[in-house]
């Protein structure tokens, strides 16, 4: 069992209960929409179609995944094919590590074996992240980069932030 196994079933928890705004965002809410420009919503929706096909492109093009174009969400969803990439849980911290790029494990949604990607961002970072994903599973596929499975976190966790009693 692993260390943060409490953690994600807290999160896990949270994230089914919490699923809209706050009562006081909810009582302005009517205020606010009815006081921004058409031209905001505009832009966003540009911005979030834009990412969209960008990612949905470039996902397109990487061996065993397979995204799901979105309607209208503010994220994409890419199905992974475990066999080849690993676990989705991993091929995340991968990216983190390896390539500074953030996506949620699909698990974290109930949706093992899928990644989810925030759309939002400018499309210039959403162009560099895709490119980043690419290029590390492409490395990954090539056998060029070790899995999470080959190493061992408790030699690190160990080696971090602990002192020794030992004289």
């Amino acid at each position: 069992m692993g260390v943060l196994t409490d953690v994600r079933e807290g999160m896990i928890a949270l994230s089914q209960k919490i699923v809209g705004p706050c009562s006081l965002v909810q009582g302005a809410l009517p205020k606010i929409l009815r006081e921004t420009p058409e031209s905001y919503f505009n832009h966003v929706r540009s911005v979030l179609k834009e990412n969209a096909d960008i990612c949905y492109e470039a996902f397109s093009q990487i061996p065993y995944m397979h995204p799901l174009r979105p309607q209208g969400a503010m994220y994409l969803m890419v199905r992974i094919e475990e066999k080849y990439l690993g676990e989705e849980t991993d091929l995340v911290q991968e990216l983190i590590k390896n390539e500074s790029v953030y996506c949620l494990p699909g698990s974290a949604f109930n949706i093992p074996g899928w990644i989810r990607l925030v759309l939002t961002y400018p499309p210039e970072i959403t162009r560099e992240a895709c490119e980043r994903i690419s290029r590390y599973c492409t490395s990954k596929l090539q056998g060029d980069i070790p899995t999470l499975n080959a190493y061992d976190s408790s030699d690190h966790l160990n080696s971090c932030g602990s002192e020794s009693n030992e004289d």
